[in-house]
């Protein structure tokens, strides 16, 4: 549209400084400045429509980092931790009770489990019983409403998250990895592995 704008603009200063010229009242290269004028003064503001997309497109984009950072905190970190125990086991959640923010009803409700050293278990179910919000309570990377979870007779709620993630681990079905080095992704998770482990692993 800016285009056909000025196209007829240069177009009409053109027929006008032709005629203008015919006549003597303008010279040939007054007619010229005449017909690059426009040319100029719409160039000025040929970004404008541009930004005005660009501009509703960053609001949105700031109401959406503004939404991350107003969110309230999913873990709260004891102020003062207590040590981890030397073995995970056994793991026990009682009660468990959790909820996504935001979500109207719980995605867990009253679980109880019991993981013993050399024992498995299998938690299964359809798409949204949650089974992966399990795995973040028990990670801690989302803390429970109600309900007590356990490792190794401490309780993980009084443990720095940190602790809590270097006793639980989680293989994820879609692994990602890095644009770097399989040794560099190795060293995300045990970044003092000697050179005999990573080749292992």
């Amino acid at each position: 549209l800016t285009a056909l704008a000025t196209g007829l603009t240069v177009a009409a200063t053109a027929l006008v400084g032709a005629q203008a010229v015919a006549d003597g009242r303008l010279s040939g290269v007054a007619m010229a400045v005449v017909v690059l004028t426009p040319l100029a003064a719409f160039e000025a503001v040929l970004g404008l429509p541009l930004a005005v997309q660009y501009r509703q497109r960053v609001r949105r984009s700031a109401e959406r980092v503004y939404e991350v950072l107003d969110a309230p905190d999913p873990v709260r970190e004891p102020e003062v931790p207590q040590p981890a125990p030397a073995s995970p086991f056994p793991l026990r959640v009682q009660g468990l009770r959790a909820r996504h923010a935001g979500q109207d009803r719980d995605a867990l409700a009253g679980l109880d489990l019991t993981l013993e050293q050399g024992r498995r278990v299998a938690v299964v179910g359809p798409s949204g019983s949650g089974k992966t919000t399990l795995a973040q309570v028990l990670l801690r990377f989302l803390d429970a409403e109600a309900g007590t979870y356990t490792l190794g007779g401490t309780d993980a709620y009084g443990m720095d998250g940190d602790d809590v993630r270097r006793l639980v681990g989680l293989c994820a079905q879609d692994a990602h990895l890095f644009d770097s080095t399989v040794r560099e992704n190795l060293l995300l998770a045990r970044k003092n592995a000697t050179e005999t482990e990573l080749r292992d692993a």
